[in-house]
């Protein structure tokens, strides 16, 4: 029990300090805290994402009308819900969309500084990430505009790649020394 508590402390602590240093792109953090943000930013975004849908669900099941979109005439007409599903499925997805940007906006500050110094912490500067965020950024706008609902585009498989090869590159050891963005940092 008291590992456990320690390890939620540790956990509970490296999200503070994510957020106390929002805005601070100078030095550098291990590891741990850049992995520890990014699932729990993972995590909260799925458990959003997951309420909204329960949410609609359960709106729609008991008043036959959507809070979002408008169902209530297409049930009456006797569509199923695989019909529903079809007719609407770039608006379903442009919601899906909207509340998954803004529940990850929350971590946004907090992740691209977080990012920069990570890549502090392994001798590369911070406009590697501009880097990355000029073909990234790009690719995740023309995928929103075709939909994530069965795409299943060569571009959206190269988006995909291209991220995981960016998290594999910021999982690299840290510098065991003092480097020029600063001293190791504390665990």
């Amino acid at each position: 029990m008291i590992k456990f508590k320690k390890k939620l402390l540790f956990i509970t602590n490296n999200i503070k300090k994510s957020f106390k240093n929002s805005f601070n792109y100078k030095g550098r953090s291990p590891r741990s805290e850049f992995w520890i943000l990014q699932i729990f930013s993972i995590i909260f975004t799925s458990v959003v994402i997951f309420i909204f849908t329960e949410i609609e669900t359960y709106t729609l099941d008991k008043t036959q009308n959507s809070i979002f979109m408008n169902f209530g005439t297409e049930l009456d007409k006797g569509l199923s819900g695989d019909d529903l599903m079809k007719k609407y499925e770039k608006q379903l997805d442009i919601y899906l969309n909207l509340v998954f940007y803004f529940s990850y906006a929350i971590f946004l500050f907090p992740l691209l500084s977080l990012t920069v110094r990570r890549l502090h912490d392994f001798g590369k500067s911070g406009y590697v990430l501009i880097l990355f965020l000029m073909i990234s950024v790009p690719l995740e706008i023309i995928d929103l505009k075709k939909g994530w609902i069965a795409d299943d585009t060569n571009l959206t498989y190269f988006w995909y790649a291209l991220n995981i090869v960016w998290l594999l590159y910021l999982s690299q050891k840290s510098d065991k020394r003092k480097n020029k963005y600063g001293p190791v940092p504390k665990y």
